[in-house]
């Protein structure tokens, strides 16, 4: 990751995941990372930097959560909590980083594909 334009680390835990299964590292999943921010009961997936919530706010409801997950077994993995936030406001924005966690995947599943053919095009041919 070179810059960050917000949710740097929901970034970092996808292209780990992607770094791995291009080195033909075994893996049973695919690996990716979804962060939400909360604010005052308003939830928004994948934020800007401006987007992302601070939590020096004292009084509010606010924080910002970043899952890994993996789609087949149906797991987080990692998550990484910021702020204060309800027990009903953590579930919910959970639900929703999973969600979309898997709207992402087949973005990373097409890249996945398009790079075992680069591959098997640089290989030479019998």
């Amino acid at each position: 990751v070179l810059e960050d334009g917000g949710g740097v680390l929901a970034a970092a835990i996808t292209a780990t995941g992607m770094a791995l299964a291009d080195a033909q590292i075994d893996m049973y999943d695919n690996l990716v990372g979804s962060c939400i921010s909360v604010n005052q009961g308003r939830f928004l997936a994948d934020p800007s930097l401006d987007e992302e919530v601070s939590c020096s706010d004292a009084g509010h409801e606010q924080g910002n959560i970043t899952i890994g997950y993996l789609n087949t077994s149906e797991q987080v993995v990692c998550l990484f909590s910021q702020g204060v936030l309800s027990a009903a406001s953590m579930d919910t924005a959970l639900n929703l980083a999973v969600k979309k966690a898997e709207e992402i995947l087949p973005a990373i599943q097409e890249c996945q594909i398009k790079s075992f053919q680069a591959k098997l095009n640089r290989m030479p041919q019998p």
